[in-house]
């Protein structure tokens, strides 16, 4: 078998163990939130003042905002096939002391999809400047919260903006940041540790560069207008 071949073999069960541990977690997820005492505030309506922001390239951004107007802000960014809502118990405990900015990545939730089909990291890092500069005014500072794809997000924005992040985040929280904990949950051994970590590189990128909207069946936290589980 040539080396060409062995690769893509190995990208292959790499690809499938990806999928095969989401869907693990998801249903793991669903089992969790089924049993969880505080389901139903996982459901309730997600209230808070409506707005909306338009990305670089047109594209509308679903936002919703908490707490006082004039406290401290807080923009929580959700992950990969979540929603806005992903953020309801964080928001709950700390809108009366934080104004907490919340909203759907763009062809997640409610926000819109990108009429150009442009899902890459850098969008998503230039919808959160975005969203930074219309709900942060100037002079003041933001801490950003971020989950997952979220996370990424705020790092892809701190490196594309290296000048102002002193200036408009006062800190950053960084949650689950990267592809590599799945790959390596899905447990798929294809030889050497270095090429394992090609693999991972190689897998992760191709996550966040495809030019494609997210899956059809959104995480088990994300839902749609009252309270109810919503598919991307």
């Amino acid at each position: 078998m040539n080396r060409a071949r062995a690769t893509l073999i190995a990208a292959g069960a790499a690809a499938a163990g990806v999928t095969a541990a989401w869907i693990a977690a998801q249903r793991a997820d669903r089992k969790a939130v089924e049993a969880d005492p505080r389901r139903r505030e996982l459901f309730a309506e997600f209230g808070g003042r409506r707005g909306s922001v338009r990305a670089a390239d047109g594209t509308s951004l679903w936002t919703r905002t908490f707490g006082p107007e004039d406290a401290p802000t807080i923009i929580c960014v959700h992950g990969w096939t979540c929603a806005a809502e992903f953020w309801k118990l964080q928001v709950a405990a700390l809108q009366g002391s934080r104004r907490i900015v919340t909203y759907d990545l763009r062809g997640h939730g409610q926000s819109e999809q990108p009429a150009g089909g442009d899902y890459s990291i850098e969008a998503f890092a230039g919808d959160l400047d975005a969203v930074l500069e219309a709900s942060v005014p100037e002079g003041e500072r933001a801490m950003l919260v971020g989950h997952s794809l979220g996370a990424m997000t705020i790092v892809a924005w701190a490196g594309a903006n290296p000048k102002r992040v002193e200036s408009r985040v006062s800190s950053a929280v960084l949650l689950d940041a990267g592809a590599s904990d799945l790959l390596r949950d899905a447990q798929v051994f294809v030889g050497d540790p270095d090429r394992v970590a090609r693999l991972q590189r190689l897998v992760g990128e191709g996550l966040m560069r495809a030019s494609s909207p997210v899956p059809a069946g959104s995480g088990p936290i994300s839902t749609g207008p009252r309270g109810r589980p919503r598919i991307a």
